[in-house]
């Protein structure tokens, strides 16, 4: 592990849980952003219940389970 690794681990590590759940949550949410800003500029026309299948299909790209059931929503 290089030095850089194991203070990330320890800075991780030395968060209370509310802090680490916060940071998970910002992560995710900058995550979501992301991948909505992709997904509206390949295909902009797409809106409400599209936009959200496209994408939750995107976030969930390698679960085939969870794709699946995307895909059975209407």
């Amino acid at each position: 592990m290089s030095i850089i690794e194991e203070k990330y681990k320890d800075h991780i590590t030395s968060m209370s849980g509310q802090e680490r759940i916060e940071r998970s949550a910002s992560l995710y949410a900058s995550m979501k952003r992301i991948l909505l800003h992709q997904v509206r500029q390949q295909k902009p026309s797409l809106e409400g219940r599209e936009l959200q299948k496209a994408l939750a299909r995107r976030i969930y790209v390698g679960n085939d389970v969870t794709l699946k059931l995307i895909d059975q929503t209407t």
